[in-house]
């Protein structure tokens, strides 16, 4: 129920018994005259509440909201607070609800489940009785000054020393099998790469020396005088400090002026100074914690190496699929058919079959498993069709295969691969030509 004004008279909008939203003219365009309208149409009409309805009515009428408005699993979350609502209150009018039925609902349910379930179905029952003021049939949500469960606060795990033994799983990557400190059912491999490690210190060095460049230039502008308000300049370190983020934890910058800090805006009476400082704490737990990767599991018979193995062969379907769409030109497919989609899909299948196969070969000849520069060296072999004519005009066909060059002769010794220098060419219904 509220008031509006149009052409200089003020008008009472409310709810009538139907649902339906009506208007009243107050006859008058004075405000006061109009708030004395508004209190004697509350006393004299009671027409902002609709006739109560039961508990169960509104939860029909709520789910039919929910289900045609959220996803079905928030909409099984609402049936389940209704349903200890009802089971703890029962069905009674939704005028009745009062906070006391809300504090025994909350007390009786934390009997039974955790804080966080409570605090969930508090929410929904909220935002219910919430959709029924909106909608006009309740004047007051009876949950809105209910507070919610203490949810105690969880102790930080934390590993022991003696819990942690390297072992090397190839040159440069070690890892460790470390058991949930809680006894869970999960397991944690922390991980120690010197690659991974010169190349995040790499990036941290690279963003530690452009961050103390760029505050060497602010430093250098507070000393010519020219900005005048120390908030612009401590905007321009914020916009620093979120270009290199990597690095912004280790400093603790300070802007100051002559007169006092520079957090109340312009200068008192001196140029403005800026100064910083980098945490030796933090700088040495970002150097330690360099090359170093946390995975986790609740497989408990794997070793470290073969969890690990498990974990890098995600980045090997990655390239799987990067081999399937770049290499052998899986996609697009050009073919509108279904059976010729299956065929190009089935060739290309194999395709990869053979890339995999090569892979192990290289692998196995110490030439690491990457096949693609094999496949370009090996692209020098030529394959050659000689046609030679008799005196008899009969056609000798041979199909012959390029000598390779030393290099490519001796990595094919390496993949213990011998080409043939001819293969068999078949041919049908040879005609002699006169």
């Amino acid at each position: 129920m509220y008031l509006s004004k149009r052409n200089q008279i003020f008008y009472l909008w409310y709810i009538d018994e139907r649902g339906k939203k009506c208007k009243v003219s107050t006859g008058s365009s004075s405000k006061r005259i109009a708030y004395e309208f508004l209190r004697s149409f509350k006393q004299d009409n009671k027409q902002s509440v609709r006739k109560s309805i039961s508990l169960r009515q509104l939860e029909q009428e709520v789910m039919a909201y929910v289900d045609g408005s959220y996803a079905p699993g928030t909409a099984k979350l609402y049936r389940a607070a209704w349903h200890h609502f009802l089971t703890s209150v029962g069905d009674i009018g939704i005028n009745e609800v009062i906070m006391l039925h809300a504090d025994r609902f909350k007390v009786a349910r934390l009997k039974t489940v955790s804080p966080v379930t409570v605090n969930m179905h508090l929410r929904i029952l909220r935002a219910s009785f919430g959709m029924a003021v909106r909608w006009g049939l309740l004047e007051k949500n009876p949950f809105s000054m209910m507070g919610q469960a203490s949810v105690p606060e969880k102790v930080p795990e934390f590993f022991r020393i003696e819990e942690f033994e390297w072992k090397q799983v190839h040159k440069g990557l070690e890892v460790k099998l470390c058991p949930s400190p809680d006894g869970g059912k999960e397991t944690f491999i922390l991980c120690r790469s010197q690659a991974r490690r010169e190349k995040e210190q790499a990036i941290h060095n690279r963003f530690i020396k452009r961050l103390e460049k760029g505050l060497e230039k602010i430093k250098k502008s507070c000393a010519s005088g020219r900005p005048k308000n120390a908030s612009l300049i401590e905007r321009r370190i914020g916009r620093l400090l979120e270009r290199y983020n990597r690095a912004s934890p280790l400093f603790d910058i300070n802007v100051s002026t002559k007169g006092g800090s520079a957090s109340g805006g312009k200068e008192l009476d001196g140029r403005t100074d800026l100064s910083w400082t980098i945490h030796d704490t933090y700088s040495d737990w970002a150097r330690l914690s360099e090359g170093h990767y946390l995975l986790r599991t609740n497989i408990k018979d794997w070793t470290p190496e073969d969890l690990w193995k498990a974990y890098i062969q995600l980045t090997e379907a990655e390239a799987a699929f990067r081999i399937h769409k770049h290499d052998l030109k899986l996609r697009p497919i050009w073919h509108q058919r279904e059976d010729r989609v299956q065929a190009h899909i089935l060739v290309c299948f194999l395709a990869y079959v053979l890339w995999k196969c090569l892979s192990q070969i290289c692998k196995r000849s110490g030439l690491g498993n990457e096949p693609r520069t094999i496949l370009e060296e090996i692209k020098s072999l030529t394959l050659i069709d000689v046609v030679l004519l008799t005196r008899t005009q009969i056609e000798i066909r041979l199909r012959c295969i390029s000598k390779p060059e030393p290099p490519l002769a001796f990595l094919l010794q390496r993949l213990d691969l011998r080409p043939p220098e001819r293969l068999e060419l078949k041919v049908k219904n040879v005609v002699p030509t006169f």
